[in-house]
């Protein structure tokens, strides 16, 4: 996830992700459902937080750098 950045994708499905990585969705889910008792959805957001938190710590960013990237 952290490596190819499938995150930044608005459209991310655990599909896509299924087929990124070469193994089915119900493993994928089951895995963050039963070890990291988390759904996809919350998975993902969770990188996405730190990717935001990340920018916004750098020196000069700002909110508004988001604005372009939410649409």
């Amino acid at each position: 996830m952290a490596t190819d950045q499938l995150y930044l994708d608005p459209e991310l499905t655990v599909e896509k992700v299924s087929r990124h990585v070469s193994i089915p969705a119900k493993i994928i889910s089951a895995v963050l459902n039963q070890h990291l008792q988390k759904s996809f959805n919350s998975f993902v957001n969770g990188y996405r937080v730190a990717a935001v938190k990340k920018t916004l710590a750098r020196p000069g960013e700002s909110i508004l750098y988001f604005g372009g990237h939410c649409f």
